[in-house]
């Protein structure tokens, strides 16, 4: 079977071309845009064409195609700080985080006001055991952009494992005012009032996650927790047999 002809570009077109890739990946094809990059010569020789070409390697699940496409970027542009962010995940999914640390400070030493690369080595701080740096970094992502949800989300799970409920609360509340029906957040959130003897608001904040997610298991021992200091014994032991049983379903249950 003869091979498609590698494509190339008159002068110009590259912009369009990227765009075009970018366009795909945002939209989740990633398989097309990865085709279509891979045999355009002028794309791979483009620092930008290689991170678009990792990060739609990245979100496919191939984490060592997606480190080699942002090594090309950066060998082609050592000063790209979203390659070296970009390249921090896919070192991150390879279960790399020392390492994926630091290429977010490289990318943080290139553009200080960065809120991803923030969010990111929020992230591998926290895999790496640091919650107290963690928070720090989530922190300042938040704050360069205020919008960014994740920030505070995980800012929120941060404080927790820190024993810090009420500032946990605080974030998971901002994390709701930008996404009020995020079970995620909810689930923090009633976490984080349960730990606050706050138990008839810790129940009205998990059962909004069960509302959507019953086998949500997280949020049944949660429940179970309230519903035992609100006195009410029966349902509270059949919330607990019900986050036993689908606790032990999972994989960590197992």
């Amino acid at each position: 079977m003869k091979r498609p002809a590698r494509q190339g570009n008159a002068p110009g077109q590259i912009d369009d071309v990227l765009a075009a890739a970018a366009g795909l990946v945002g939209s989740g094809k990633y398989r097309i845009a990865i085709r279509q990059l891979t045999r355009n010569d002028a794309a791979l020789k483009h620092p930008t064409g290689q991170n678009i070409l990792g990060n739609a390697y990245l979100r496919s699940g191939k984490p060592d195609e997606a480190l080699a496409a942002f090594d090309a970027a950066l060998a082609l542009a050592p000063q790209f700080p979203e390659a070296h962010c970009s390249r921090g995940v896919a070192l991150q999914e390879a279960g790399r985080q020392d390492e994926a640390l630091a290429a977010f400070d490289r990318a943080i030493a290139l553009r200080a006001a960065y809120p991803l690369a923030h969010f990111n080595r929020g992230n591998a701080l926290k895999a790496l055991g640091r919650a107290e740096q963690a928070v720090m970094a989530y922190d300042r992502a938040g704050r360069l952009e205020p919008a960014f949800g994740e920030a505070h989300l995980n800012r929120g799970f941060a404080l927790l494992g820190l024993g810090k409920a009420g500032e946990a609360l605080k974030a998971f509340d901002l994390a709701l005012r930008l996404r009020p029906e995020w079970s995620e957040a909810n689930l923090g959130r009633g976490t984080a009032l349960e730990r606050l003897h706050r138990p008839a608001a810790a129940l009205a904040a998990v059962d909004a996650v069960l509302a959507g997610d019953p086998d949500n298991g997280d949020a049944l021992v949660v429940r179970g927790n309230a519903l035992t200091a609100l006195r009410r014994t029966k349902e509270a032991r059949a919330a607990h047999e019900r986050s036993l049983a689908v606790l032990a379903d999972t994989p960590a249950g197992l």
